[in-house]
């Protein structure tokens, strides 16, 4: 779960295909053009535009799932890093801070180098994909005090998958109120509204 504690107006890049927070699983499917740092696509926030490439892509992930053990994650980046290739060096955002690849699928590559090239039309199968992968000050991951950076936009706790230590990370950051309240109670006061998900 994520939780946007800022504005992302001026922050995040909407105009890439997929946006999503950084990561580091799987990291043999690294989508950095640096072999040493390690940044992949995380799922715990997650942006995905209705694109032509966005939607082959998706068709793609959806065909590679057994391969890669039904995990969306790991799925997404290594048919980025196994079935594309990328056309520029993960250039960093106007921000300075976030990795933007455009990448193209690898049958596409053969193609492009076809002598009738020139005549082909672009369809969704050949479409550029672009990904941002918004940086850790951007997303922020540790929720064990109530401080966090200004430039943080969204909240994604690091801990285990399970709902409970989530909603407890959210807790810690003084985000939700520790006793629930009960609806119809003051109703006029500020107090935040607490659903289970």
């Amino acid at each position: 779960a994520s939780l946007f504690v800022g504005d992302d107006g001026h922050n995040i890049d909407t105009t890439s295909d997929i946006i999503g927070s950084r990561g580091k699983f799987p990291g043999h499917c690294s989508l950095s053009s640096d072999k040493k740092d390690v940044a992949t696509l995380c799922f715990g926030f997650a942006y995905w535009r209705n694109t032509p490439a966005t939607r082959a892509f998706t068709r793609r992930m959806v065909d590679a799932l057994p391969k890669y053990e039904r995990d969306d994650q790991r799925t997404a980046n290594c048919v980025l890093h196994n079935d594309y290739y990328r056309i520029n060096n993960n250039k960093k955002n106007s921000s300075g801070v976030a990795l933007v690849g455009k990448w193209k699928p690898k049958q596409q590559q053969k193609d492009d180098t076809a002598a009738n090239a020139a005549t082909t039309t672009t369809t969704d199968a050949d479409a550029v994909l672009q990904v941002t992968v918004l940086p850790y000050e951007q997303i922020w991951r540790y929720c064990i005090t109530t401080e966090y950076p200004a430039s943080v936009v969204v909240l994604h706790c690091l801990n285990n998958k399970h709902g409970a230590t989530k909603m407890q990370g959210f807790r810690n950051m003084g985000l939700i109120p520790t006793t629930p309240r009960t609806p119809g109670a003051n109703d006029n006061n500020n107090n935040t509204m607490v659903y289970n998900w």
